[in-house]
């Protein structure tokens, strides 16, 4: 898609560059590539650059994950072991969203609460919690979470948006509730994050 010269020329725009009309050079037209037309074969030159562009990133990926351990080996003990604890708070909570999404509430809160004790920093954690228990509306539960997300979020300066969308979450579980007074401050909340 990004090798659409008209889709560049949007992104150009938009991002305050030249566009079209935008300089007096009438040879421009020149540089541009022929757009395809419709009687022009597929395009699987496209498809062989995909496939190498996934092999670079895979490629690119292994060497990340050997720059990690090379840089393990330079860290201290306690701080080699909160990287392993933040990998392995990571992995259950990607089993947590697995369990999730396969509608396995209970299984999933204990896979939050794993990672939840193997990294406390991390508000994404008790987000997720939070809607485990808006899903099964388990709606006060869902609003403690939240709270506690945001507070642990403001402590480790977790992104405003993040902070934002669990005051949103916070909000719809006190109007399925039916207290709009709260659910209105909980927007206001998440509006001034």
């Amino acid at each position: 898609m990004l090798s659409d010269p008209r889709i560049m020329e949007v992104l150009g725009v938009a991002l305050g560059g030249g566009g079209a009309g935008m300089d007096d050079d009438d040879d421009k037209d020149s540089d541009k590539p022929p757009s395809p037309s419709k009687n022009d074969k597929p395009q699987s030159m496209d498809v062989d650059k995909q496939q190498s562009q996934q092999q670079q990133q895979s490629s690119s990926t292994t060497t990340q994950e050997k720059e990690e351990e090379e840089d393990l080996s330079q860290l201290s003990p306690a701080e080699q072991k909160k990287k392993q604890d933040q990998k392995l708070a990571v992995q259950a909570k990607l089993r947590g969203n697995d369990l999730y999404k396969a509608k396995q509430f209970d299984e999933a809160l204990s896979a939050y609460d794993e990672a939840i004790a193997l990294d406390p920093t991390n508000m994404t954690f008790h987000s997720n919690k939070a809607a485990v228990y808006f899903t099964s509306k388990r709606y006060d539960e869902c609003i403690a979470s939240c709270r506690e997300a945001v507070e642990v979020g403001k402590a480790n300066r977790a992104p405003f948006e993040e902070r934002a969308k669990a005051l949103t979450r916070c909000a719809k579980a006190y109007q399925k509730k039916g207290d709009l007074e709260m659910a209105i401050e909980c927007c206001r909340e998440a509006q001034l994050e």
